[in-house]
């Protein structure tokens, strides 16, 4: 652990050699993915995801299209994951919620009753998203 710890703190192109590594896993794990998110290409990763998982939440009726989708898709429905910004798991559950229902995204892009604000639809249609 001590040797991955000075590794990473050299490693100038992580961009972590000012990050503070501390003898505890879990909270040294949890400042690290800060330090990750941190990094400008992750950071706009991040903030996309959270725009399109906050868009849902705030709109239960474009939520219920999207579940229409799932269950077409995947024969069942599966939560948009809010990320906290205290838990790393919470940030890597939201990133692998949006990539497990990319299909369903697609498919709910395509439907005629769909309403979302024309950033969230161009994410959404984004090959790089």
């Amino acid at each position: 652990m001590l040797l991955l710890w000075r590794i990473l703190a050299a490693n100038q192109r992580l961009q972590l050699s000012k990050a503070l590594f501390v003898p505890c896993d879990s909270h040294g794990l949890q400042l690290l993915i800060k330090d990750v998110l941190g990094i400008p290409y992750y950071k706009v990763i991040q903030s996309q995801i959270m725009l399109v998982i906050n868009t849902f939440r705030r709109s239960p009726l474009q939520l219920s299209i999207l579940c229409e989708k799932q269950k077409a898709c995947y024969g069942k429905t599966s939560a948009l994951v809010l990320a906290v910004i205290t838990r790393w798991v919470t940030q890597a559950r939201a990133i692998e919620s949006i990539y497990k229902n990319k299909k369903a995204f697609k498919a709910y892009v395509l439907d005629d009753r769909t309403q979302l604000d024309h950033k969230v639809s161009q994410l959404l249609c984004s090959r790089d998203f």
